[in-house]
């Protein structure tokens, strides 16, 4: 049987490595299904882009002439993308592994084309949050219905009680999730080698102006990043080995990552910037790297194997009072608070 998975972010990527590992797969088995060019460095694996929905879905610049071309060219590249992916999985159902934080893709890889036999697998800080509605639903819209061939029943948010396991990397997870099974975190990135550079790494979050679920705007995240900076410069210096990483969306974003580019490199002009495919939570418990970040799984990670990263996330509180500690212990674990609580800057 082969086994497909979709990755959209580097613990995706991990909770992946960590199912092959718990159930023995071949690796001639998997094949990866990327979301929004993510990238990881495994050579063994296959892996192939999902379809994305065109542009032209999202604007009202085109004219109709326009758009019924450019959705007849979507078309033909969606249907011959069906038959490759058939072709490799020799046209058998399979098993499918997939986040929960994209509804579209969740329906689509869950259609009559493909698997009905699905799991989930950890993508972050939002498997552990109290205050989610697992199971909103909602019509999708006609055009969408059309370009995806009908694929798209139902568009589900978050979780569904439809799926056969789910497997996380802590027992903290709500308390709704279908069929828990417990991957050993430690396990997983005790594989990956020690990497001796000794470096300090800041881990910019998703908080801004292209992700912006809490009201906080690329100019508060600039801010908030330059307090970091400053507080960097005083406590280690200024020729300090330091390291950064952006967030995965904001390679959607121009704006973004050339205002973060540029306010690392006028504090640290020597920064180095890791590359898309870097894993930050293999860096957990490795004493030659000092970790900053804010809104990011990877704190939680860091607090699920009690490795002390210094958190900026409460610095968003001074933008907006959704990240005020009596609000985050109403989304989050207790102990997960007090443990940033203990670490931040």
């Amino acid at each position: 049987m082969k086994h497909v998975f979709c990755i959209n972010s580097p613990i995706n990527y991990l909770s992946m490595r960590s199912v092959i590992d718990y159930k023995n797969i071949n690796l001639k088995d998997v094949i990866v299904l990327i979301k929004r060019n993510h990238k990881f460095d495994w050579e063994q694996v296959k892996s192939f882009p999902l379809p994305t929905i065109p542009e032209l879905f999202k604007t009202s610049n085109l004219s109709q002439i326009a758009k019924i071309k450019y959705t007849v060219l979507f078309l033909v590249k969606f249907l011959f993308w069906i038959i490759k992916i058939k072709k490799i999985t020799g046209f058998l159902r399979f098993e499918l592994y997939i986040p929960t934080s994209h509804p579209i893709d969740w329906n689509l890889l869950s259609g009559r084309f493909f698997s009905k036999c699905f799991s989930y697998i950890d993508e972050g800080v939002l498997y552990y949050r109290k205050d989610i509605d697992h199971n909103i639903q909602q019509k999708v819209p006609l055009k969408l219905k059309i370009v995806y061939f009908g694929l798209l029943k139902i568009q589900r948010t978050w979780f569904t009680k439809e799926a056969k396991n789910s497997y996380v990397f802590s027992n903290e997870v709500i308390n709704f999730l279908p069929n828990p099974i417990i991957l050993n975190f430690n396990k997983t990135i005790s594989h990956f080698k020690l990497n001796s550079t000794k470096e300090i790494i800041i881990a910019i979050d998703g908080c801004s102006t292209y992700n912006d679920p809490y009201g906080c705007t690329l100019q508060h995240h600039k801010t908030i990043i330059n307090e970091v900076a400053i507080h960097i410069k005083q406590k280690y210096g200024e020729d300090v080995n330091i390291s950064f990483k952006l967030h995965p969306k904001q390679y959607n974003s121009e704006l973004e990552f050339k205002t973060f580019r540029e306010l690392l490199k006028h504090h640290f002009p020597q920064i180095n910037e890791l590359s898309k495919e870097t894993v930050l939570e293999t860096y957990l418990n490795n004493e030659n790297k000092i970790i900053f970040t804010g809104i990011s799984s990877l704190s939680f990670y860091a607090y699920i194997l009690n490795s002390p990263v210094y958190s900026f996330l409460f610095k968003f509180s001074n933008v907006c009072q959704n990240f005020s500690i009596n609000n985050l212990l109403k989304m989050y674990p207790n102990g997960y608070i007090e443990f940033l609580k203990r670490n931040q800057i």
